[in-house]
């Protein structure tokens, strides 16, 4: 258990980066694949977490990692194609809770894993 005391007060003594890769359903597995691909090209030795869901929920397995680590005080870089890929709403409480252990969220906007019709799919 974490409590708001501890938050940010420890850290875990390697810094890991964490390649986030997201589609919002099982028929964007292609894009999916191609994410994963990106980063492994340029991150080859971060840990990749794959999600397939809505960028509203909040209950993805993968996105529930990454919290619980930020929660145990672990130094990450988090790296996202792009912004929505992490999170519709509330990026910036999961940037906020990155830079409190040190860590950051590196956002490399690449529009062809950004589209803007998985936004529509999201709401609807």
């Amino acid at each position: 258990t974490v409590s708001l005391a501890t938050l940010g007060k420890r850290q875990a003594p390697e810094p890991v980066t964490i390649c986030y890769c997201r589609v919002s359903s099982s028929k964007q597995f292609d894009d999916l694949a191609r994410q994963v691909a990106y980063m492994h090209s340029l991150f080859p030795e971060a840990e990749v977490i794959k999600d397939i869901g809505s960028g509203l929920n909040y209950k993805r397995k993968g996105l529930r990692a990454i919290l619980e680590r930020l929660m145990q005080g672990c130094q990450l870089t988090i790296v996202v194609a792009c912004r929505d890929r992490l999170t519709r709403f509330g990026f910036e409480l999961f940037e906020y809770l990155a830079e409190l252990n040190g860590g950051k969220i590196l956002v490399l906007d690449q529009p062809e894993s950004c589209p803007e019709s998985e936004l529509t799919a999201d709401i609807l």
